[in-house]
């Protein structure tokens, strides 16, 4: 997965670089279910994160907000956004967010996986006297 950062009124360090590779790394085994039959594979997918330092009037001090945007070619896009007083918080906000709505969306796979299952195990379930009816 290729992981593009970008800040706004923040000076970008290796540690934050660093923080947030491993973040969104995390996710990458939630991708992978999604993206594994694909022909470009887990190379086709894009994490786009951005950090901003703002400022509120009706809050003191800095406000930081971070959002994150995966987009694989199999959904359209998962974007989540979070903000929070320190930086390292509104990240990992972000990311479980991003976490939850991927879980959701394997599961919502998961189920339509089982319910073909179903059908298709009853299609060969048809008796044998139709299956096999010699013609005259």
């Amino acid at each position: 997965m290729q992981i593009n950062i970008r800040t706004k009124n923040l000076e970008s360090s290796d540690a934050i670089n660093e923080y947030v590779h491993k973040k969104v790394s995390e996710l990458d085994k939630y991708i992978n279910v999604h993206v594994g039959e694909l022909e470009g594979g887990r190379g086709a997918v894009e994490a786009f994160v951005e950090l901003e330092r703002t400022t509120q009037h009706h809050k003191k001090g800095y406000i930081f907000r971070s959002e994150i945007q995966i987009v694989m070619p199999v959904l359209n896009s998962v974007r989540a956004e979070s903000t929070q007083a320190d930086l390292y918080a509104s990240i990992d906000e972000a990311k479980d967010e991003i976490q939850r709505q991927l879980r959701k969306y394997q599961g919502k796979i998961r189920t339509n996986r089982q319910r073909n299952k179903q059908k298709f195990k009853k299609l060969l379930h048809i008796s044998e006297l139709v299956r096999f009816r010699k013609e005259k």
